[in-house]
């Protein structure tokens, strides 16, 4: 197993050195490597991390220009270069050929237009959720609006009505105050003026209920 992750370590060396000056993605290594090595993603990223650790390999961490995001790439240091030297293998021979050039800008360039792609669908997904949302609150608040105007107007009525039995009660008490007031026997006016509570709950407490009954409480729609 030792033997093994020397050697991905080797075939991930000799492969930034292919790659330098250009620094690569974990995923673009772990491609090419599985495509000609056929080794695994655990093992490209185990040896990034040790060679990283090492410091024959460095790695920067750069801001994606298409995306609100970040990605680490890898390039080979010269602590690097001298194991492979020591190893026999030299960096100076191991470059880039125009084919894998272009292979890897079109590659590059296919992987940047399906993120760009993606992007474009989650905004487009975005956009329609906060619209939606949008229209939800437009017609919150539109209920609540219909609701504050129609409280507002029974409240009004209320008023209004109240006022109005109001009104008619104060009337009816000073009209019978009159006739009273012509009788010689003060008795009835005595009468009168001690039930004047009882008629004022006899009159105002139905008309309070009425106002109740008929505008405060909601309405079926």
């Amino acid at each position: 197993m030792a033997e093994e992750r020397k050697d991905a370590k080797d075939l991930v060396l000799c492969l930034l050195a292919r790659f330098h000056p250009i620094k690569a993605s974990e995923k673009e290594v772990a491609d090419e490597l599985h495509a000609e090595n056929g080794l695994n993603q655990e093992e490209v990223h185990t040896a990034l991390e040790s060679l990283r650790i090492a410091g024959s390999v460095e790695m920067t961490t750069v801001q994606l220009a298409h995306l609100s995001a970040t990605e680490d790439r890898y390039s080979i240091t010269d602590k690097g270069r001298e194991a492979l030297r020591a190893k026999g293998m030299d960096p100076a021979q191991e470059c880039i050929t125009p084919r894998e050039i272009e292979s890897r800008l079109i590659s590059n360039y296919d992987r940047i237009k399906a993120e760009m792609e993606q992007v474009r669908q989650n905004l487009e997904r975005n956009q329609k959720t906060l619209e939606t949302e949008m229209t939800g609150i437009r017609k919150s608040m539109g209920e609540h609006d219909q609701f504050v105007r129609t409280y507002m107007v029974r409240i009004v009525e209320s008023i209004s009505m109240f006022i109005g039995i109001f009104a008619i009660t104060v009337v009816m008490m000073v009209n019978v105050l009159k006739d009273l007031s012509l009788i010689p026997d003060k008795t009835m006016l005595v009468i009168f003026v001690a039930t004047l509570p009882t008629l004022l709950i006899i009159t105002i407490i139905p008309g309070l209920w009425l106002i109740r009954r008929m505008i405060l409480e909601p309405r079926p729609h």
